[in-house]
């Protein structure tokens, strides 16, 4: 055997950790990237990245095409005037150039895939919002 055969590629292995918050200012918003982009330019493949809501929600509009998988809770999505419930093993895609309005009225833990980006398009961020009132924490 060569040492040209013997080469063996390893898998990598991303161990879960605590779901950081967004931003100090976005209650209820929480997301980590498993697969993050590269500090510049775009990428080919796929990214990952696990988020929750709480009581909250958020909106975006994505170059690229965005997918939610539900892993756990209850996920409201609004695209294109269509409002969709998903539920734990539920998935939605949000085609690229169309804003996804996201929000859970109690919990959801989504797995989010972003599509190829290889330009390094910009997202667009929307609101982030909080559904909980005063009466209602």
């Amino acid at each position: 055997m060569t040492k040209q055969q013997m080469v063996v590629k390893t898998a990598a292995v991303i161990r879960r950790q605590e779901i950081p918050a967004v931003a100090e200012d976005w209650p209820g918003v929480r997301s980590r990237w498993i697969t993050p982009p590269p500090a510049e330019g775009g990428w080919t493949g796929g990214l990952l990245a696990e988020w929750e809501l709480e009581g909250a929600g958020w909106a975006d509009t994505h170059p690229h095409d965005e997918y939610a998988f539900v892993i756990e809770g209850e996920l409201h999505v609004e695209c294109a005037g269509e409002e969709h419930v998903l539920l734990a093993g539920d998935t939605i895609c949000v085609p690229a150039g169309q804003t996804g309005r996201y929000w859970a009225p109690v919990y959801a833990r989504m797995l989010g895939v972003w599509g190829p980006n290889p330009d390094g398009e910009t997202t667009e961020h929307g609101e982030c919002f909080s559904l909980k009132g005063p009466d209602n924490d």
